[in-house]
């Protein structure tokens, strides 16, 4: 049975088709996991002790419930949607197609462990993508905050640009992309590790193959570590994203960096607020994640046994 997943494992989709299945698969996660998003982004931006003038949420839960009895009801939590789906269009797709890519030419290597091979693939695509993306991801947030009211997602990209420059449209680009390294060796790498070494386990009751149990146990386990490795990482990157800007240097009036926003924030409210949102993060992050790698799995294998034709194990 390995040596016949081996052998799957050597097939290889095109670039084109690669972008086509991250994208598709990268959306669906986002649809089914966006209001946990949405809810994460909330509590990331809430001062600790602050209730005056703005409703102070006590969870998950409480930010979904507060949003569903908003005048705007259940569309506010699916402000930013669009540019969510945007960014996974892009980020999503070129994030895992830079993966695959670069996997596939680190194989040609000996002497690299598949456990380097995936790690190194994980922060080069982690950095590409995010360093081409930032400004879908920094729209997304803005949206979900509520601070900044735009009327589309082209019109939103003109306003930023108008009052910030085009170098607004990557204020926050640094944790962004410290993150999104961060984030894809703890998914994608640790998909690929975890997957590689159910293969090999020959001690389980289960004899894992190439299935969905598989896919979904690797999936599960990739979103316990992506969840709370990633997630002072992705608060940083909340907060930078959403300060206010100074109209003179454009520059924030709060944050100068990651480091800054995390030790700021570790002194004035606690060090536990830097995993403010771990809840809906990994409420989004586990069926984002199960969908995404489900879908991916699915459209990959249909697309290269038509390319290759059917290898049963």
């Amino acid at each position: 049975m390995f040596q016949s997943w081996a052998k799957k494992s050597n097939r290889t989709l095109g670039f084109g088709a690669s972008s086509a299945i991250g994208a598709v698969a990268s959306c669906l996660g986002e649809g089914v996991s966006y209001p946990f998003d949405y809810a994460k982004t909330r509590l990331q931006v809430q001062r600790r002790g602050l209730t005056s003038g703005l409703h102070q949420y006590k969870g998950t839960f409480d930010v979904i419930a507060h949003a569903y009895k908003s005048a705007e009801g259940a569309r506010s939590i699916y402000g930013g949607l669009s540019p969510a789906l945007l960014r996974q269009c892009t980020y999503g797709s070129l994030k895992l197609t830079s993966f695959e890519q670069m996997k596939m030419y680190l194989d040609k290597y000996e002497g690299i462990s598949p456990f380097w091979n995936s790690v190194a693939s994980g922060v080069f695509a982690g950095t590409v993508s995010s360093a081409i993306c930032t400004p879908t991801d920094l729209l997304k947030v803005r949206m979900q905050t509520g601070d900044h009211k735009y009327n589309s997602v082209l019109s939103a990209f003109k306003d930023i640009a108008k009052q910030q420059g085009i170098k607004g449209l990557y204020s926050g680009a640094v944790p962004t992309t410290q993150r999104a390294i961060m984030i894809t060796v703890l998914n994608l790498s640790s998909y690929d590790i975890l997957k590689r070494h159910l293969f090999s386990q020959t001690v389980l009751p289960y004899k894992f193959k190439e299935n969905q149990v598989t896919h979904i146990t690797a999936s599960l386990l990739s979103g316990v570590i992506s969840t709370y490795g990633s997630c002072p990482f992705d608060v940083a990157k909340t907060r930078i994203m959403n300060q206010p800007i100074d109209p003179i240097t454009k520059r924030g009036l709060k944050y100068r960096g990651a480091l800054d926003c995390m030790i700021k924030t570790s002194r004035e409210e606690g060090i536990l607020t830097l995993w403010n949102g771990s809840v809906p993060s990994f409420c989004r992050n586990v069926p984002w994640l199960v969908t995404f790698f489900l879908s991916y799995e699915y459209l990959k294998k249909n697309s290269l046994d038509f390319q290759y034709g059917s290898l049963e194990c």
